[in-house]
């Protein structure tokens, strides 16, 4: 959750975000639109 705090970003937003997404990903390259940044 630190890097979701320093990029000003909500933790529990960006894990309800990363929850609802991630079924639907289809393998590892998928993955980096969900990295906080």
């Amino acid at each position: 959750m630190g890097p979701c705090q320093r990029h000003g970003i909500d933790p529990l937003a960006y894990m309800t975000d990363v929850v609802e997404k991630l079924p639907t990903m289809s393998n590892q390259d998928d993955l980096s639109p969900l990295l906080p940044s």
